[in-house]
């Protein structure tokens, strides 16, 4: 589904906060995946669950946004 079709879907149901993460990575855009991905904390997406192990999230483990939000669910590193 592209970022666009995305949005749209927002509109008439609720996407998890983390389907934006995964988005914006697959589009090389660490900011807005990371801007994502706090919104997902805020909103208590449960998929991040997988936060710790999920290959996906590769690319933002060094960010300290990132660090900051594995220590707020209690993930060590």
């Amino acid at each position: 589904m592209t970022l666009n079709k995305l949005e749209i879907a927002s509109h008439h149901h609720y996407v998890f906060p983390t389907v934006f993460v995964d988005a914006y990575l697959g589009l090389g855009d660490k900011e807005q995946a990371l801007t994502w991905l706090e919104r997902a904390y805020a909103e208590r997406d449960p998929w991040l669950f997988w936060l710790k192990v999920w290959p996906t999230y590769d690319p933002l483990r060094s960010e300290p946004r990132f660090q900051v939000v594995m220590r707020k669910l209690n993930f060590s590193q």
